[in-house]
């Protein structure tokens, strides 16, 4: 095995280093538009998940209203019947009351702003 001379060490760093300082405005410039492009990135996302939170409730909702609903009764012979908490219609009422959190909030942000 034979090692590494220091001196080639040291040659390929300060080349790489020039290569970098030449380029450093070019750099700073890309830099500042990945910063800028990430920070936008993340207000999309930001909003999104803010609006998922919001949609969630509603969404559950209405499944609960459209599973109360009469029908013809296949998803009854499906499910099976038994006990009144077993159907599909508490089960979308507890997940629309679980998911009220955001909705509370947007209230409270209201109430308080007002």
């Amino acid at each position: 095995m034979s090692a590494a001379c220091p001196a080639c060490a040291a040659g390929s760093e300060s080349q790489e280093r020039a290569s970098q300082e030449s380029a450093g405005p070019a750099n700073a410039r890309q830099q500042k538009a990945s910063d800028a492009g990430a920070s936008y990135e993340g207000a999309g996302a930001r909003l999104a998940g803010r609006f998922l939170g919001l949609a969630a409730t509603p969404v559950f909702a209405l499944m609960a209203l459209l599973a109360g609903l009469p029908g013809d009764g296949a998803m009854d012979a499906m499910c099976g019947h038994g006990p009144v908490l077993a159907g599909m219609l508490p089960m979308y009422l507890l997940m629309s009351a679980i998911h009220c959190g955001p909705w509370l909030a947007l209230a409270s942000s209201a109430h308080s702003s007002a």
